[in-house]
């Protein structure tokens, strides 16, 4: 045993040579000449074993993880006092307590307490996340001073094999390499382990270059072999590690590994990305074969062509950003080496670091992001930074005081006493306040992880199913019954006219005799079904009458809320049906009627024929030198004979008795003279109209058409789209004349109608709809508020829309806008009018330009201070009076505590609330309405769910300030003292049981449209209290703000909590309720909604068109009604 131990170290001697006096090896040394069953045969010595001047016993102690240190023996880092005859299991050493390597000390402690060296202090023990830092922070220090190094020996960034040899040799190199191997600062690495460590990165990285895997085994066989020769069984310690790497034949080895070219250099960026791999330790990666070839591909997918590696440009694309801060550190996170790109090496090493996605993991890679000098504290000044860039993500502005005691209120709450900053373990304890933040905490690098599945092929009845509209759904259908009543009679009643037309013209022939005649078949029947569309698009806008409807509560049997729906859809129809009903009359007065009209009417007698009628009695004006003659007269040689058409037989050959007879100077009415004129006398109420009308009638049709496009009205050009739509009058006119029978389908609305157009002019003229705008409010976001002189007999219930028109903007044009009043304001009314249209903006100009000349005296609106009562004297109350008190309503316990004091509400955030200008001349307006709309029934329903987007919530104002104008009526105090309570207030909210109401905007300057009236609605219920202080609930939402999940935001919005918990106000809406980041999880609130269980829901919308289609499917799945704003 001896003598194989002395072999080994005679082995080393070889090829090592110990004496030379500057330290460094042999080159000339060549280790080729021992193989490797040599080595393997060779076996260590099994006695007594020093490791860095540590005695190791190899006997049964040692099976037990036993070490004996001896006092005084020389290690590698130096002369390393040790407590003589201290014994120290191996399991029981903490290995995370780190000791300075400059101070002569033991390399471990004792976790009973007791320490090895007894001279020197114990270090504090620091965390997981403390050690990790540490950890990622020497290893970027090793990474960047190895480049450097590189760079230094490297000819024009390029390595060859001296200049890889010359790097081996240098000992700071060495020392920096095995810092890279040495994570833990241990100052020794296990051969096993390094080893195993080698292995397991080379045959990741061969993963992908199989050809190469063989190369990279001969490196690993080669360091395995010089590691058990040089150190036996013992540890690698820093000097031996340099032995290995100098012995020669490493450093061609090493090129050979990295020279994909094999052209004998590799440049420093290759070197640098192959010792990211080759020193990465993920024993424990989540990450499979299949997520890091995904990741290849999306680090290839994101580089220019012939790049190797990304920079800043290229990682914007991966990782999206608004500001540059994320961007920029987030990018430092995956450049190990500071070189200004990252290799795919390092973009895969970050990816295995952070693939785990545990809590420590997203606190270190947050932490490092929001630490941008990397001195392992967040002072306040950082801090400022991190919540300008998470308000930069989210679309919000805030000024600097306000930034500054966000930041102040965060950094207060996180920073231990005595600390200079926030540290890692501080932000993890902050995030762990919040329940289930960590978890759901998402670092925007984990969708790289996954790579897209593909489509699982799907069942033919799950195909089928998928066919399907969801509008043939049972929960659609059983949501929404009058709606599916209403559209399977308007589809069961077009089926049915066109089938009945069809059959009735089924032996109507064609010129030569053949039946049927397609061409006449169609077009007869889709006009009938043309006049049951035009009649029923009539009534779906007799405004006057639906509303009157309504309010008989008939919106529940009727589908009233989707008149507006259904005009669109009938006029879509129509559309189409005139076009198929012209060009089938085109083909059959080209082909049947133009060559030969007498003998067509006489093919066809039979539908021509009736009681007082017949063919003859059409009114057919030959052409001029034309005559009608009998085809047995001599006249009769000059009539056109059907064999110049149809040289065939004919089908259906009755007995013809009078043609047509033009002599060689005369010619038969010409195609355009059928079409676009009316001399040949003969189809319509009036002889010869039908077709001149019918050209008409497809060029009316198809501007309206054109002009209602929905591109046309939101765009910018409503003035399209509303004269396009006065054509509709002569429509109407042009349709009686082209089709004789549709007076009989338009005369009851028609009458209706022009009912209405009369009530419409007769008020109009008593000044009814008359009326002059008395002040006028702008905002900053083009949103201009008109306060208007309320005409006389102007009821209207809340959620009401009118028409208005304002002659000094424009002259003709009325607009449909919802009132945002109560109708419970007296006097006045309001609509809000967002800025968007030629009219709007011009109408938000006319205001905002002219202001010095129209108003009396122009202040600038603030909202006015609020008083609370809160803890006044005890009032003087007796007990007979409270007990009537309680019989009359719910007496208000709470209010009864509670003294007076002010509180000023400021303008938000730096932003204007609005100018509110009390104009001197009043300008005129006229009115035409109230026309009721689906939030007119909001009392008829048991709870009411509100949901506006941006201006949308114009309906919704009106309804909220209609309930606090309904609190204050049920407030009463007594006479004598200061004892307040509210009446119940079942009878003023009829079946009104609870409202939520939901304000969703995109940024955060739409909320200075009712922000006084939000606040005002709060306040009131603050001091009304018990039930009705719970009537009602505000929900309002930012999307353009990122949710306190996102990375990108956390940080402001937890300073954004701890502001709203110690101001008891939101800092973006001033409400006391907290403004939601984001978008609605809607699944999460219509369950929580319905789990209240305080009656029916309904929900109303106004807004976005897409977001009402993902609220009709999921009211169809919780089972509530849905009800939309549709102008």
């Amino acid at each position: 045993m001896e003598n194989k131990g002395y072999i080994v170290d005679q082995l080393a001697g070889v090829l090592l040579d110990q004496n030379k006096p500057d330290g460094q090896p042999d080159q000339e040394n060549n280790l080729e000449s021992f193989n490797d069953e040599s080595l393997k045969g060779h076996q260590l010595n099994q006695g007594l074993r020093y490791h860095q001047g540590v005695l190791i016993n190899q006997g049964p102690q040692y099976s037990h993880g036993l070490i004996q240190t001896n006092q005084g023996l020389q290690s590698s880092q130096g002369l390393i006092p040790m407590n003589q005859g201290l014994r120290l299991n191996h399991d029981e050493v903490d290995q995370s307590l780190v000791v300075n390597q400059g101070i002569k000390s033991s390399q471990a402690i004792h976790k009973s307490g007791v320490p090895v060296n007894k001279s020197k202090p114990l270090m504090k023990k620091q965390s997981k996340l403390t050690l990790q830092a540490n950890r990622e922070a020497e290893r970027s220090r090793c990474l960047v001073a190895i480049r450097k190094s590189a760079m230094e020996v490297s000819s024009s960034s390029t390595l060859e094999e001296a200049h890889l040899e010359r790097l081996l040799a240098d000992r700071d190199f060495s020392a920096n390499l095995f810092g890279l191997f040495d994570p833990e600062s241990l100052g020794f690495i296990k051969q096993e382990d390094w080893v195993g460590q080698l292995k397991y990165a080379l045959n990741t990285r061969s993963g992908t270059l199989k050809q190469r895997s063989f190369i990279y085994m001969e490196l690993i066989d080669l360091l395995e072999a010089l590691a058990y020769l040089i150190c036996n069984e013992y540890h690698i310690t820093p000097d031996k590690f340099y032995q290995i790497w100098v012995c020669k034949g490493s450093a061609s080895k090493l090129l050979k590994c990295m020279d994909k070219n094999m052209d004998g250099d590799v440049t420093v960026e290759e070197f640098m990305a192959f010792l990211v791999t080759l020193t990465s330790k993920h024993e424990n990666s989540t990450l499979t074969p299949e997520n890091l070839a995904w990741l290849e591909v999306v680090f290839r997918e994101n580089l220019k062509p012939g790049q190797q590696e990304f920079t800043v440009d290229e990682f914007k694309k991966i990782v999206p950003s608004k500001n540059k801060y994320f961007l920029e550190r987030a990018f430092t996170i995956f450049d190990k080496d500071k070189s200004g790109t990252v290799s795919l090496e390092e973009f895969l090493e970050t990816m295995q670091q952070f693939a785990t996605q545990d809590d420590d993991d997203k606190i270190h890679f947050l932490f490092k992001v929001y630490d941008p000098n990397g001195d392992g504290v967040i002072d306040e000044s950082e801090l400022c930074e991190v919540l300008k860039a998470c308000m930069a993500e989210s679309g919000m502005k805030f000024d600097e005081k306000e930034v500054f005691n966000l930041a102040k209120a965060l950094y207060d709450d996180s920073v231990k006493e005595g600390m200079a900053g926030i540290t890692a373990d501080d932000l993890k304890e902050q995030f762990q306040r919040h329940e289930g933040l960590l978890e759901n905490l998402t670092l925007n690098i984990g969708k790289w992880l996954v790579p897209p599945k593909p489509r699982a092929k799907k069942s033919l009845l799950d195909n089928v199913k998928d066919l399907i509209p969801h509008y043939l759904s049972i929960t659609f259908i059983m949501n929404n019954r009058s709606f599916f009543l209403f559209s399977l009679f308007l589809i069961l009643t077009n089926i049915g006219l066109f089938i009945s037309r069809a059959v009735h013209f089924r032996y109507f022939p064609m010129l030569n005799g053949f039946i049927p005649n397609p061409f006449y078949m169609l077009s007869r029947a889709c006009g009938r079904t043309l006049l049951f569309n035009s009649a029923i698009l009539l009534v779906l806008v007799l405004r006057y009458s639906l509303t009157a409807l309504r309010n008989l509560g008939l919106a529940a049997f009727l589908p009233l809320d989707n008149n507006i729906l259904f005009h669109k859809k009938l006029g879509q129809l129509i559309f189409y049906q005139s076009w198929l009903h012209t060009i089938m009359h085109l083909i059959n007065f080209g082909i049947n009627i133009m060559p030969d009209p007498v003998r067509f009417v006489q093919l066809s007698a039979d539908y021509w024929s009736g009681p007082d009628s017949n063919w003859t009695t059409l009114g057919y004006n030959p052409p001029p030198g034309c005559i009608l003659v009998s085809v047995k007269s001599e006249e009769a040689r000059d009539c056109v004979r059907p064999e110049q058409y149809f040289p065939n037989s004919s089908q259906y050959n009755p007995e013809i008795t009078i043609c047509e007879s033009c002599p060689t100077n005369s010619t038969t009415w010409s195609y355009a003279s059928w079409i676009l004129t009316w001399e040949p006398g003969v189809f319509g109420i009036i002889g010869g109209i039908a077709n001149p009308t019918g050209v008409a009638l497809i060029i009316i049709l198809t501007v309206i058409t054109f002009g209602s496009l929905s591109y046309v009205r939101r765009s910018g050009y409503f003035q399209v789209f509303y004269f396009s739509h006065l054509l509709n009058f002569f429509y109407w006119i042009l349709l009686i004349l082209h089709a004789p029978e549709f007076w009989k389908w338009i005369i009851i609305p028609g009458c209706i109608y022009i009912l209405e157009i009369i009530y419409r002019v007769t008020t109009s003229f008593l000044g009814h709809g008359k009326s002059k705008i008395i002040s006028v409010v702008t905002f900053p976001s083009k949103v201009t508020n008109l306060i208007i002189s309320r005409p006389a007999g102007f009821n209207f219930n809340p959620g009401d829309w009118v028409f208005i028109k304002i002659p000094d903007i424009a002259m003709f044009e009325w607009h449909p806008f919802t009132i945002s009043s109560a109708p419970e304001v007296q006097d006045t009314f309001t609509v809000h009018i967002r800025g968007v249209g030629e009219w709007t903006i011009k109408l938000f100009n006319y205001f905002e330009n002219n202001l010095p000349n129209l108003i009396e005296n122009p202040t600038t609106s603030r909202l006015k201070k609020l008083t609370q009562r809160r803890n006044p004297k005890p009032p003087k109350v007796t007990s007979e009076f409270q007990d009537l008190a309680q019989q009359l309503g719910t007496p208000n316990s709470e209010r009864k505590q509670e003294n007076t004091t002010t509180i000023d509400i400021p303008q938000q955030n730096g932003q204007k609330h609005g100018k509110l200008s009390k104009l001197k001349q009043s300008i005129q307006i006229y009115v035409d309405g109230p026309f009721g709309s689906p939030s007119s029934n909001i009392y008829r329903a048991e709870h009411a769910v509100l949901i506006g987007t941006g201006i949308g919530i114009t309906p919704f104002a009106s309804i909220l300030q209609s309930i606090m104008k309904r609190y204050k009526q049920v407030k009463r105090m007594c006479p004598n003292c200061d004892y307040t309570w509210s009446d119940d207030m079942t009878t003023l909210m009829v079946n009104l049981k609870k409202v939520d109401f939901f304000w969703i905007n995109r940024d955060q300057t739409s909320f200075e449209w009712f922000v006084k009236l939000l606040t005002e609605l709060e306040m009131e219920q603050a001091e009304t209290g018990g039930e009705i202080g719970r009537f009602l609930d505000m929900h309002m939402y930012v999307t353009s703000a990122l949710q306190k999940n996102d990375m990108k935001a956390v940080m402001l919005q937890l300073a954004m909590d701890l502001h709203h918990e110690k101001e008891k106000r939101d800092l973006v809406t001033g409400l006391k309720s907290r403004m939601n980041a984001g978008r609605p999880n809607w699944n999460k609130v219509f369950s929580k909604l319905k789990a209240e269980n305080r009656g029916k829901i309904t929900v109303f919308f106004c807004g976005n068109p897409a977001l009402a289609r993902v609220l009709r499917l999921k009211c169809d799945e919780f089972g509530f009604t849905f009800r939309k704003e549709v102008f």
